[in-house]
């Protein structure tokens, strides 16, 4: 069932849904938390859940509880309310949460979690208005909802979300099911952050930097002033495969992949993709440079591979051409 429409939703004490598995509220305004708890108790076997841009009003406590849940997305629910939030779903395996951040996490029973993808941050009013308290209470409330996922075997972080647990008190733990870590855009806080996050996930084996890197200077400095004696469980004996998308071939970026072709001692491949914009004559010497690399990789199968290789290589060659006819 869909639901996509601006109203107010008033629900009857006659509606029973004992059938329905998906369900998806968009733009749908609650005048309190009883008439949401209300959806949620007339679909004893709902599965699916989304909810895209609704209004929780009137509401101290978002209660979202089901024994049958498995999957379940809040985007943009949150702009300026204030509402702690309560999960209880015992069978939940896949989690997307893409929102400001709440004001506390009371309950969250997410032990069957497999996948989530947390994408949190400060509302306006908190980035404006907020003090020194509500900020770190704002950075201990982000953390203690990645915890909560700890048992998922795939794991996406956003830019604010690393910030934020990296800025917290909150000791993270450890991700022994963590397989696949997908990160995206990485400012200082993230580069000097991604060692711990290394060292939490001790089985995984596919790292991927969705969004490139948003700061490049002095970041590698960061990144191993981070790095303990020892090199990360996950490096030395699982991590096989790493993808780095939006590349830049900055130099920080580049001494980032010749930390990861020397430490992963089983890598197998590393994928690359260039930045659009990135001219292609930067990206033809960043090819070379990485190719160079590849020679000194602790795995001896690891495979370097760049998106459109080819076509980035007939591009620079009529670039090079060009270049020579303005020449002459």
């Amino acid at each position: 069932m869909l639901l996509c429409q601006t109203f107010c939703a008033e629900i009857p004490d006659t509606v029973f849904l004992p059938s329905l598995t998906r369900l998806t509220l968009a733009f749908v305004k609650f005048p309190d938390f009883e008439s949401f708890e209300i959806v949620i108790s007339v679909c004893p076997v709902l599965e699916h859940l989304a909810l895209d841009n609704c209004q929780f009003e009137d509401t101290y406590v978002l209660s979202i509880c089901s024994p049958s849940l498995k999957y379940l997305m809040l985007n943009n629910c949150n702009d300026d309310d204030f509402y702690e939030v309560s999960i209880h779903t015992p069978l939940l395996e896949v989690l997307i949460y893409d929102d400001h951040v709440a004001t506390r996490y009371l309950w969250m029973n997410l032990n069957s979690l497999l996948r989530a993808s947390i994408d949190v941050g400060p509302s306006d009013y908190m980035v404006e208005r907020a003090d020194d308290e509500d900020f770190q209470r704002y950075i201990q409330n982000v953390a203690e909802l990645v915890a909560a996922c700890c048992n998922v075997n795939l794991l996406y972080l956003s830019m604010p979300s690393i910030a934020a647990i990296h800025r917290s008190s909150y000791a993270m733990p450890i991700f022994h099911n963590l397989t696949e870590l997908k990160l995206g855009d990485l400012n200082v806080h993230g580069w000097e952050f991604l060692p711990h996050l290394l060292e939490s996930a001790p089985n995984l084996e596919t790292l991927v930097f969705l969004r490139g890197f948003t700061e490049h200077e002095g970041c590698f400095a960061k990144f191993e002033s981070s790095i303990s004696n020892s090199v990360p469980t996950c490096l030395s004996l699982h991590l096989r495969s790493i993808y780095l998308k939006e590349f830049n071939g900055e130099q920080d970026e580049l001494k980032l992949v010749h930390y990861f072709v020397n430490t992963a001692q089983v890598l197998r491949e590393m994928k690359f993709s260039y930045c659009s914009c990135l001219p292609i004559e930067i990206q033809h010497i960043t090819w070379l440079k990485i190719t160079l690399l590849q020679k000194c990789s602790k795995s001896k199968n690891c495979k370097i591979d760049f998106a459109n290789e080819n076509l980035m290589l007939l591009s620079f060659l009529e670039w090079m051409n060009n270049a020579v006819e303005e020449e002459e």
